[in-house]
């Protein structure tokens, strides 16, 4: 029998007669607003239901992530993350006037621009909300002393990235898709 082929039966051998253990575990969840929190909820629903104890974290200018739900405890900020209505509403505004203008390769590198521009206004945002969990020694001791098992976290901001590091537990990134070029 072969070596590998020999740690397949072990492998299921072990399965097979050893009782299926599920514990629930604590979770915590650093998601991002807008299209990414509808994937990740459906992830919070679905942890929810299967035992865990899930804590999500967010702004006060949160739009998709409620500060109640059934399925989740909301940990709150008390600051804005940068995804509000006045944000959003002028950088759509803008996008269309610049689609407005057709599909010349002046208008495409404005377009670039535009989501550039406001991908680097939101990333100093998430600077801003990481110095202000990492300044704000009472919450960080929240978080140890509620003893998480896992850090679920969107790969678009390094919060959970950071946070799970700190607090030296896995972590697991959630994308909806991602392009690779």
């Amino acid at each position: 029998m072969a070596k590998g082929s020999k740690k397949m039966h072990l492998v299921l051998i072990t399965v097979l007669f050893c009782p299926a253990v599920v514990l629930a575990g604590n979770v915590l969840v650093f998601p991002v607003d807008g299209s990414h929190w509808v994937n990740m909820n459906i992830i919070v629903e679905e942890l929810h239901a299967r035992g865990h104890s899930v804590s999500v974290v967010r702004t006060e200018d949160s739009w998709y992530i409620k500060e109640s739900s059934p399925f989740y405890t909301a940990i709150t900020l008390k600051m804005d993350g940068g995804f509000d209505h006045e944000f959003i509403t002028i950088f759509v505004g803008r996008l269309l006037e610049i689609q407005r203008k057709g599909r010349s390769s002046r208008a495409r590198l404005e377009l670039e621009m535009e989501q550039f521009n406001a991908m680097s206004i939101l990333h100093k945002k998430g600077a801003e909300v990481i110095e202000h969990i990492f300044d704000d020694i009472d919450f960080m001791e929240s978080l140890r002393a509620a003893k998480f098992d896992v850090v679920l976290t969107d790969p678009f901001t390094l919060t959970g990235v950071m946070v799970a590091c700190h607090l030296d537990l896995p972590l697991v990134f959630n994308g909806r898709s991602f392009l690779i070029r």
